[in-house]
């Protein structure tokens, strides 16, 4: 497992970026992409955790993901993760 962190200036491409390596992985080498943005999570003065909201958004638990990652070739990609 590994990690890739885009930082950079607001408006400097960052979502677009993940846009396009999602659409690569997909459609070059067939490997199935989760794309989130933290954003669609709420604020964080919200009272929420990321595994509840990744449960809501995606329709799979955080847990029941990890356990398909080890036989689905997975990428999760996360964008606006400073929040």
């Amino acid at each position: 497992m590994g990690a890739l962190l885009a930082r950079s200036p607001p408006m400097s491409g960052k979502t677009s970026l993940s846009q396009l390596l999602e659409e690569h992985l997909i459609k070059n080498l067939g490997i199935r992409v989760f794309r989130i943005s933290v954003l669609w999570m709420g604020f964080p003065s919200e009272s929420w955790t990321f595994e509840e909201k990744f449960h809501l958004l995606m329709g799979v638990t955080w847990i029941k993901f990890r356990e398909e990652c080890t036989y689905i070739k997975t990428v999760l990609i996360v964008d606006e993760a400073q929040i």
